[in-house]
């Protein structure tokens, strides 16, 4: 998996655990709901600030989120 993939799967994870749709995540982040789409979806890697944003506003750690929780040593 690759790590736009990692990260997107996270996000999706973190935004469904704190019961965000898509458009309430966009709007709180001020971008449009088809950007959260794509760093779901691993078309779009999300900058370190705008991780930093999204934890922020799920209320999920995003330190993990580089990782696959499937993969020994975090890489895949």
């Amino acid at each position: 998996m690759t790590l736009k993939k990692v990260i997107g799967a996270n996000i999706r994870a973190a935004r469904k655990a704190a019961a965000m749709s898509q458009p309430q995540l966009a709007k709180e982040l001020g971008i449009d709901a088809t950007r959260i789409s794509g760093y779901e979806n691993g078309h779009v890697k999300p900058g370190d600030e705008r991780i930093r944003n999204i934890a922020e506003i799920t209320g999920a750690p995003s330190l993990g989120w580089f990782y696959d929780e499937h993969s020994e040593n975090g890489s895949s």
